[in-house]
């Protein structure tokens, strides 16, 4: 047999504690022995150990992700009194698997991608618990919005004859990492022409200017259902 602890009688009782982690989860069946001379007396006792508490904390790198950009990792912080627990975290997105992670001092980080549509998605972490630490769940969550975009428009030739030369106003709007739709306004003086971006890319064909000088044209890109507005603008000159 195993002695956990022992203890003095005083007034005919004692006060025995002993670690616990010395048990099993579950119920123990334990001896309590007494011994005066050579008279020993037992009694049987049923100690109940649980499964330890445990408290997750759920954070995200980036509250405010672009659509089909921005990469979440969700992180969560596993506790318990006394010591480090060990295991696994699953993640959900709205209710769906979304992918799962060790801890490791206390932590899993979980890379969760990229998000294809616009709005608020609920993040739970599950730590799933282990043979001596109960289960444990933390909720965050994410606004995903609109990717930011950049126009950039390029003008040929980049100088022109007046009257003669027909310029091209080639824009490209860009987004990070995904090809951006929708159309885009090319403007110079009271010349407009809306076309719609092909892979990312328009071309106009500028009107014939008689007026030599530095002219401005303006590209404005309208957005899209996941991509924000920008727009961006060239210069060329025109002589006689």
């Amino acid at each position: 047999d195993t002695v956990l602890a022992s203890g003095t009688l005083a007034d005919g009782s004692t006060r025995i504690e002993f670690d616990s982690t010395e048990l099993e989860v579950g119920d123990n069946a334990l001896t309590v022995r007494h011994t005066a001379g050579d008279v020993v007396s037992s009694a049987p006792v049923v100690v109940t150990v649980e499964k330890a508490p445990a408290t997750l904390t759920a954070t995200v790198n980036n509250t405010r992700p672009a659509v089909g950009a921005n990469q979440v990792v969700a992180t969560a912080t596993v506790t318990a009194d006394g010591f480090v627990p060990t295991g696994f975290v699953v993640a959900y997105v709205d209710g769906n698997l979304a992918g799962a992670g060790e801890l490791e001092d206390g932590s899993a980080r979980i890379n969760l991608g990229t998000f294809g549509t616009l709005g608020v998605k609920e993040i739970e972490l599950l730590y799933v618990g282990n043979g001596t630490t109960d289960q444990a769940s933390g909720v965050t969550r994410v606004t995903v919005v609109k990717a930011k975009t950049t126009t950039r428009v390029r003008i040929t030739p980049s100088t022109v004859r007046a009257d003669k030369t027909t310029p091209t106003a080639t824009v490209r709007v860009s987004s990070w990492r995904q090809k951006v739709n929708g159309k885009v306004t090319v403007r110079i003086g009271g010349f407009s022409e809306t076309v719609w971006l092909k892979n990312g890319r328009a071309t106009v064909k500028l009107p014939k200017i008689s007026r030599p000088g530095r002219r401005l044209v303006v590209a404005d890109y309208l957005g899209a259902a996941k991509f924000e507005p920008s727009g961006g603008s060239a210069q060329f000159t025109v002589r006689k």
